[in-house]
């Protein structure tokens, strides 16, 4: 079984894919329904991108956003 901390990283690359896929930014209600792991899981990999610089993040009337940079 795999470590967190890895578990976290690989989704995190799951979730840049579905990004540069989605063409750049998507509502973040979108990556939760479209990646099949836990909303969790999915939470700490896009702050792990967010953490690395390769996202930005932003709140709209509508909900959050997801946007690679």
């Amino acid at each position: 079984m795999m470590d967190v901390k890895a578990e976290v990283g690989f989704c995190a690359g799951e979730v840049y894919g579905f990004l540069l896929k989605s063409g750049g930014e998507v509502p973040l209600m979108q990556v939760i329904k479209s990646i099949r792991k836990e909303e969790d899981l999915i939470i700490a990999a896009i702050g792990w991108l967010l953490r690395e610089d390769k996202i930005d993040v932003s709140k709209q009337k509508d909900g959050m956003r997801v946007k690679l940079k």
